[in-house]
């Protein structure tokens, strides 16, 4: 005798249906190489590189920020002058890429100062197309004091503004490739791909790292980037 499958209901049907509809869907990124096992704890966010969320109408390769690009614990050409904001309070206003859309800070230890400028426009405000981190003990006290720097706040995480040309060759030699070298400046470049905006056409391409010494003592730090837009090279590297 043959036994009959009872039917599902229709409303069980239904209510599958939605359960299934509402289960969310995660993105799914990738993770690039660490940095030197030395310092891979301090890295490893860092070298996470971020995909585009949103893809252009020019079809754009994934977002890949360089290395050199990190500073004060955030990526230039990535993010944004409100993440600064965020952590060290509001930046005194000076003139930059747009009226009063440059930004300036002093740091305590180290004595000196912090400068951002920019141009374009990304999710966290003013793109921050170039970052400094000086040593100036005359710095303008008016200028507001950050008062707590993040962890790992130096350039590629590790290095500071007042460190030995020594130890600047040490923490960087297992990381990059060897400076560009011109007198008491060394130099770094790197491409890579971010778009600030899927709203416009400008792109950032290089980037460039500037360590200037006196002394043999590190001075200051400038991370830049430049790109393209509406056919023009533009950006604030060298």
């Amino acid at each position: 005798m043959k036994h009959k499958v009872p039917k599902l209901p229709i409303l069980f049907g239904i209510w599958s249906i939605t359960q299934l509809s509402a289960i969310p869907q995660y993105p799914v990124s990738g993770n690039s190489n660490s940095a030197h096992a030395t310092h891979q704890a301090s890295h490893k966010e860092f070298h996470d590189r971020p995909q585009r969320k949103t893809p252009h109408k020019n079809h754009d390769r994934a977002t890949d920020v360089p290395a050199i690009a990190r500073l004060l614990a955030v990526r230039v050409g990535y993010s944004g002058q409100e993440v600064l904001e965020k952590q060290f309070g509001k930046g005194h206003a000076v003139v930059g890429g747009h009226p009063g859309g440059g930004k300036v800070w002093r740091t305590r230890h180290p004595s000196g100062y912090i400068a951002t400028d920019g141009f374009n426009y990304n999710n966290e405000g003013l793109a921050l197309e170039s970052l400094s981190w000086m040593l100036d003990p005359s710095t303008d006290p008016k200028t507001p004091l950050v008062p707590h720097l993040p962890h790992h706040p130096g350039w590629l995480g590790v290095v500071e503004p007042g460190m030995s040309e020594k130890d600047v060759s040490r923490l960087t030699a297992h990381i990059l490739s060897a400076p560009q070298k011109s007198g008491d400046t060394w130099i770094w470049k790197s491409k890579g791909f971010v778009r600030p905006s899927p709203a416009n056409d400008d792109v950032y391409t290089l980037w460039t790292a500037k360590l200037s010494f006196h002394n043999r003592r590190l001075m200051s730090i400038e991370v830049s980037c430049t790109g393209r837009g509406n056919g023009e090279v533009r950006g604030n590297g060298q």
